[in-house]
């Protein structure tokens, strides 16, 4: 039997350490602990912040749809807030297990979050191939993210998230882009 000091201070000791990695090393480099709530509690958890988020998300997104520059800048503004909500995400504690499936959901909103930025940049360089093909990646990226989070049953994180551009070329140096809804699998809608 250990007197109640010990007890205390090997725990101050266990949050202490992840404090220090956690500012040494960021959360992604520590990971949480994988012991956390039941998955009905954390899909609640992560349901809100999926649902405060899109609402944002689509904020931004009625306010972007004027021209490519303006749908850049709401891109920028998308992506920012959804690196807010991945961020959230990973400090909740996983159910008892589910850690590895989540870090690989939030890898791929990740990389979708890297595609949506792409795109930003080439409608501000006008690139309009490289618009189409960084869309139509964004689109592949988006699908393998929903359907991650579909089978960790986040409901509102499997669906749509950024309003994902739909591109038209309209000449060799131009794009018509319009911001259409549709699924992208970063912490849905």
């Amino acid at each position: 039997i250990q007197p109640r000091g010990v007890i205390r201070g090997h725990q101050f000791a266990k949050r202490a350490m992840v404090l220090l990695c956690i500012a040494a090393f960021g959360l992604v480099a520590c990971g949480v602990p994988d012991d956390g709530p039941s998955s009905t509690e954390f899909s609640r958890k992560v349901g809100k912040i999926c649902t405060d988020s899109n609402a944002r998300v689509d904020a931004i997104a009625a306010m972007s749809a004027a021209d490519p520059a303006s749908i850049a800048r709401g891109i920028e503004r998308t992506v920012e807030e959804q690196r807010i909500a991945v961020s959230a995400i990973r400090a909740i504690a996983a159910p008892k297990g589910q850690r590895p499936k989540i870090d690989a959901w939030l890898e791929s909103v990740d990389k979708v979050l890297k595609e949506l930025e792409a795109i930003g940049s080439a409608l501000d360089g006008g690139d309009a191939g490289n618009v189409t093909q960084r869309v139509t990646n964004a689109r592949t990226l988006a699908d393998k993210a929903n359907a991650q989070a579909a089978a960790l049953k986040l409901g509102t994180c499997a669906s749509t998230a950024a309003p994902l551009p739909t591109t038209t070329t309209t000449s060799s140096s131009s794009v018509a882009v319009s911001t259409k809804t549709t699924g992208t699998g970063t912490t849905g809608k």
